[in-house]
């Protein structure tokens, strides 16, 4: 039957089973390594297994969302870098453009 659904503990389980029946020692001379090795190997397999036979979801985790501007009841919002108070109420380009109209392009002079 194709499509069953188990659950991670007999997922587990059943690969347990199977590296136990694994000969280690003919595993071992034909990879070249001591069996000591691939018992070590072995172990931190059996560490993981809940985890990498887990059902996760398909595709890219989704990134962290960066930090916003944080409200204060005043209006002020704090920088998330530096920590430094923002006013995003519009003043400032406001009388910026009003003194750059005054003083620069109409040419008054003080």
């Amino acid at each position: 039957m194709a499509n069953i659904k188990r659950t991670n503990k007999e997922k587990v389980r059943v690969v347990e089973i199977a590296l136990k029946e694994i000969n280690i020692e003919a595993a071992s001379r034909r990879a070249g390594v001591p069996a000591s090795t691939l018992h070590f190997y072995l172990g931190k397999v059996k560490k993981v297994l809940s985890k990498i036979l887990s059902d996760n979801k398909p595709g890219p985790k989704s990134q962290k969302p960066k930090k916003k501007l944080m409200l204060r009841p005043e209006g002020l919002r704090v920088c998330p870098e530096c920590g430094g108070k923002l006013n995003k109420n519009g003043t400032y380009q406001v009388l910026n453009w009003l003194l750059m109209f005054m003083f620069g392009w109409m040419g008054i002079r003080i």
